[in-house]
């Protein structure tokens, strides 16, 4: 903001253009469009539901977090999250052991392990789920209570082929750094995502 503010003064004073006020030009413009389009977004009504497999991938993750991660996705009903495959990596055999023993009792529950790599866990995990709708979490990731619901709603309509959840960052105000993360998040999942929903 304050190099627009710069650049306009130094153009209405020097009566130049260079390519930093092309830029910056092209930089609002493209923001205008987003900003008008995501006045226009409305989220889908629809009573539609479906059951999907959620898909968890982890990697040096805090226990604690993954923890609540995982007991969230079981928050939901059995015809509704059937099934949670969590995905670890090969190279931390022991937390995929520690997860094996401690949902053991969990039918829900599927561990696998795989060579490094986030793709790799993510393909995994869609050609073992069982659902055709998969719900792909990281895990430090907290679902709320519609989070799921939500979700599926827009795949009554065959036309849609996915979709993105709003997400917003745990404890914001706890540094610097978590702050600027949750505006940014904040910007995207309510200007730019519902922007380009509008279109399809």
């Amino acid at each position: 903001m304050i190099s627009t503010i710069r650049e306009v003064l130094r153009f209405l004073s020097t009566d130049t253009i260079n390519i930093w006020t092309v830029i910056l030009v092209y930089f609002w413009f493209v923001w205008s469009i987003k900003m008008i389009c995501s006045l226009f977004y409305r989220p889908i009504r629809s009573n539609f539901t479906a059951p999907v497999s959620i898909i968890i991938t982890t990697y040096h993750e805090d226990k604690d977090i993954l923890a609540e991660t995982i007991n969230r996705a079981l928050w939901y009903p059995k015809d509704i999250v059937p099934e949670v495959i969590i995905v670890t990596d090969h190279q931390e055999p022991n937390v995929t052991i520690d997860l094996q023993v401690k949902y053991a009792n969990e039918p829900r529950i599927r561990v696998v392990s795989v060579p490094p790599g986030k793709r790799e866990a993510v393909d995994t995990g869609i050609r073992l789920a069982i659902n055709e709708i998969v719900v792909l979490v990281d895990s430090d990731t907290f679902l709320d209570e519609k989070t799921i619901y939500e979700l599926v709603k827009p795949f009554g309509n065959e036309r849609i082929g996915g979709v993105v959840s709003d997400q917003r960052i745990h404890n914001p105000y706890v540094s610097l750094v978590n702050f600027f993360n949750a505006l940014t998040e904040s910007i995207k999942f309510n200007i730019t995502v519902p922007a380009l929903s509008v279109f399809g």
